[in-house]
């Protein structure tokens, strides 16, 4: 059938680094459940303890390591320039490297409990319904879906560099300016967001809270935004969708 995978199942008997430089030169995904660590170095350093992780391994060179729990990787790294697999005495080392900007995914596995790789030619298309209007239109009707305690003060705000999608108060009183991006937020969004939240402050003469809300944003995105002093949420599409549908059955209902 047209779209069927052609898939490597790793056999305990065989040799691990073996499948795995075999599985990346045939550019093939890749998923392991075991036991490992994680170091990651590059604009900062982290690591991760040993434990039971999956790890992931993409057909375009992106890693990721997911934990027992949550939707979200413990650890990843987008597109990579190389994937070295090697031994360090009875350890295997996966080594995920990119030079721009540099960064350095070393997972070390003390063991393996189950690996495939697959490889698939079907590519079906993904249509995403929605515009950022309609987010926000669904923010407006339940503020809950950025944070718990916010009430809508106004939509589209002018200030001088251009409008702020949504203006709301929070729970404790302060003003937050809610900028939405309905794919990735990248850098542009963080520096659009920040200046709104800047014009806006100097203007009232008041700290202003700025949130930038989408189901995804960029690891240099998140890294500028911590220091602006800016805040992320992952908007939940599927939770928006159901507020965006209830306002278009009234548009109809009302025609």
């Amino acid at each position: 059938m047209e779209g069927e995978p052609e898939v490597n199942v790793f056999k305990h008997e065989e040799d691990f680094v073996s499948f795995l430089k075999s599985s990346i030169a045939r550019e093939m995904a890749i998923v392991v459940l075991g036991l490992c660590s994680v170091d990651y170095r590059g604009r900062a350093q982290s690591r991760l303890g040993e434990g039971i992780h999956v790890v992931l391994v993409k057909s375009d060179g992106a890693v990721l390591v997911h934990g027992p729990e949550g939707y979200e990787p413990i650890n990843y790294q987008p597109k990579t320039t190389s994937l070295t697999v090697f031994r360090d005495g009875e350890k295997i080392v996966l080594r995920a490297v990119r030079t721009r900007p540099y960064e350095e995914l070393k997972i070390i596995f003390t063991k393996i409990y189950s690996a495939i790789a697959f490889k698939t030619h079907f590519r079906p298309e993904f249509i995403m319904y929605g515009r950022e209007e309609d987010l926000r239109r669904a923010v407006v009707r339940n503020p809950a879906l950025v944070e718990e305690g916010l009430r809508v003060v106004e939509i589209e705000r002018k200030v001088r560099p251009g409008f702020i999608d949504l203006l709301c108060v929070d729970k404790e009183g302060k003003l937050v300016v809610i900028e939405f991006k309905r794919e990735e937020a990248g850098i542009s969004a963080v520096r659009q967001l920040y200046e709104y939240v800047k014009a806006l402050s100097s203007e009232l003469g008041r700290p202003v809270r700025g949130i930038l809300a989408a189901p995804r944003i960029s690891r240099d995105a998140r890294s500028l935004l911590t220091t602006l002093g800016l805040e992320y949420r992952r908007l939940d599409l599927r939770k928006c969708m159901r507020y965006m549908t209830i306002t278009g059955l009234e548009k109809f209902i009302r025609k």
